[in-house]
Formats: structure tokens, sequence, C-alpha cells
């Protein structure tokens, strides 16, 4: 939206694109009283704002419409006097900054644009009048002030969830809508069958699903961000949760090793963790809970593993593998099919993960909640 008193020239990308609008406000040019803009744009858009306008809030008095015309055809008040009032005030706010050292620029309006190293800090202090975020080595860290205010956004955050959960029981019904995430081989192993399976039971909810790595989806549910998460931890090396989540197996995902077709270990019937000391390994990233997993386990057999390669995705590690550029676990669950040139070897170590489904405490009662774990667990019945 632009000011009818911009004194700068307008760049407008009308035509640029399909679907598009301009709009010129009237409200600094000609008083708060006429609050009114002008539209233009293509027909399609257009049409859209004026069915929205013919009922409800959208709607504006003929009257007030009128009035505009009037003023901007009689020039009773020539929209570049009050751009030059603005554009005088503007300046004098310029200058009374930089008199304090203050470095502002501004080129239309009452626009004054102050830099700041941490524009989301500023913001944050200027809500709260106190600061939230102090430096901390490479990162920031919440000062007092800002644990305080955490602190009221939990509790708030756990009203709400409450009060949804109130609603839903009260009315008892699979309704509404339902965000949720997954590790990739989980939404690729779970998803279609669990997904589909809650639509058709429950056509009245609305499911949004994700992609995201366990640490990413717990983070969601704590935020709020999301209803639930498919998260996993390993046999011997337990996730650690938040406070205030709750969690359910949905099934026990045996992994193997996927070596080469023609690796020395591709014909055995078992292998053991430490015969591939020497091979090199192909991972997830660094830093993941599963990377961490795989060298937590890897160096309690006493094996220094070499990394060779790195890759969120399994199929992209089971296609390194392909091509005999190292070996990589490969769980179960969503591998299928395995590419051309691979094999995977049982572990003497029987190495599992556990694949589980997490939630906020305070939405356990709702019956969409209840919905998905079950729809999940079915899933994770049939995928197992």
């Amino acid at each position: 939206m632009t000011p009818l008193i911009a004194g700068l020239p307008l760049h407008p990308l009308a035509g640029t694109t399909r679907s598009w609008a301009f709009v010129r406000s009237a409200a600094k040019a000609y008083g708060p009283d006429l609050r009114l803009a002008v539209l233009t744009g293509d027909p399609v858009t257009v049409d859209l704002v004026r069915g929205r306008q013919r009922l409800g809030p959208g709607w504006v008095s003929l009257l007030l419409q009128r009035a505009l015309v009037r003023l901007r055809t009689a020039r009773t008040v020539g929209p570049e006097a009050v751009a030059a009032s603005y554009t005088r005030r503007r300046e004098a706010l310029l200058e009374a900054l930089a008199r304090r050292g203050i470095t502002a620029h501004g080129r239309s309006g009452m626009n004054v644009w102050v830099p700041v190293t941490d524009e989301t800090g500023a913001v944050a202090r200027r809500e709260a009048g106190q600061r939230l975020l102090a430096k901390h080595g490479r990162g920031v860290r919440l000062t007092d002030a800002g644990r305080l205010l955490a602190g009221h956004a939990a509790r708030i955050l756990s009203q709400v969830e409450l009060a949804q959960a109130d609603l839903e029981a009260q009315r008892g019904q699979v309704a509404g809508e339902l965000r949720i995430s997954a590790f990739p081989t989980a939404a690729r192993g779970l998803f279609p069958l669990a997904l589909a399976a809650l639509r058709e039971e429950h056509p009245a909810l609305r499911v949004r699903s994700r992609e995201l790595e366990p640490e990413n989806g717990i983070a969601g549910v704590v935020r709020g961000d999301l209803d639930l998460a498919v998260v996993l931890d390993w046999y011997n090396k337990p996730l650690p949760l938040p406070d205030g989540l709750v969690k359910a197996p949905i099934l026990d995902d045996p992994a193997d090793v996927a070596v080469p077709a023609g690796h020395r270990l591709a014909g055995r019937d078992e292998v053991d963790l430490a015969e591939l000391a020497e091979d090199e390994w192909i991972t997830w990233g660094e830093g993941e809970f599963c990377h961490e997993w795989l060298m937590f386990t890897l160096r309690s057999r006493g094996v220094e593993p070499v990394i060779g390669h790195q890759a969120a995705e399994s199929h992209t590690q089971l296609a390194l593998v392909s091509a005999g550029l190292g070996v990589c676990i490969a769980p179960m669950l969503g591998r299928n099919p395995l590419p051309d040139g691979v094999v995977t070897v049982p572990l003497k170590q029987r190495v599992r993960r556990h694949v589980l489904v997490v939630w906020r405490a305070d939405a356990d009662r709702r019956p969409s909640i209840r919905a998905a774990v079950h729809a999940l667990q079915e899933a994770g019945r049939k995928a197992g």
C-alpha cells in the first residue's frame, strides 16, 4: 500500500504476475476520518475484493467514497501540500536524531529508519520495556527478564492447550486442524497409511503434515507450532524429552548394515560392528541425534569410525552405498526398495530404534490427538 502523499517515484509491479493489486491510501492526505484507499488490479482480484465488500465489515460507506472523489477532483486540499508538511517534520526529526549521534534515514512521509544490530532484540525490548536477550559467545541467552517472560509464555500456551482439549472433549468429535511432523523415513513408512485412515474415519479432521528431524519436531511441539511429532530413539541411547511432553510407542524398527554388493561381508548371515572398523561410514549430519548415536555405538565396540560422507536422507545414504562409497546403518522402516548394488546384513548387536509419537500433556484429552496416535500405531503395526 502506498499513501497518496508519497513523494517518491512509484515503481508498481502491475501486470508482471497473473494476480496483482495496487493500493493507494488516502488517510494521511485527507485526514483519518477518510480512512480509505483506492485499489486497482487484475479483473479477478478486483472482483474478489468487491465481493467481500458487499456484505459485512469490509463494506465502505458510499458517502465517504464520494467525499474522497470530490476532494480529489475539486483540489480543495492538495496532497502535495500535505506531503511537504510531512517532509518538514521528517527532516526535523532526522536532524534531532543526528544531533544526538543517531544515524537515521527516511525519504517518504513520516517514515524514519534507524539501523540496529539486532532487529529482533530491539523489537522485543521495545515491547517488553526491558532487555530480553544478551550476547553469549556466538549466540544469545535469555536475561532474567527473558526467562521470566518465557515462563509466562509456557503457562499461557499450556492454558490454551487445556482450553482446546476441553472444547474438543466436550464436543466428543474428532474435528478441526491437527499439525504433525515425522522424520523422513517415518513420514515415508507411516504417514501414507495413518493419514489416509484419519481422512477416511474422521472427514472433519484436517491434518497438516511435514518432515522434520526429531529434535526439530520436539521443539515444534514444545512451542505449540505442532500438535504431534513422530520421533525416535535407539535401544542404547534414549532421546531426552522436555517436561510437559508425553509419548506413546509406535513400533520397534530393526536396523541392518547396508554394504555394496561386492563387499567382503555381503554374503554373511550376520556381522559384528567391530568387523567394519576399516570401512568408511556414510552417516547423518554432524550434531544430529542419529549421528551422535552411531558415533557412541561404534566407539563402545572399540571402533573409531572413519566418516566418508554425510547425508540426512536414508535413500541418499543408500545411493552412496550403491556407488561403493561406504557402508551405512539401514533401518527397516521406509527403506525399500533397496537400490541395485546394495545388500543389507543383520548385525549381531540386534540394533533397533524405537519410533515414538510425542505431544503436549495439556492436550491429552483432545479426541483428535487420541485418534492420530491410534492411526499411527495401526500403521506401525502393519509396517512392522
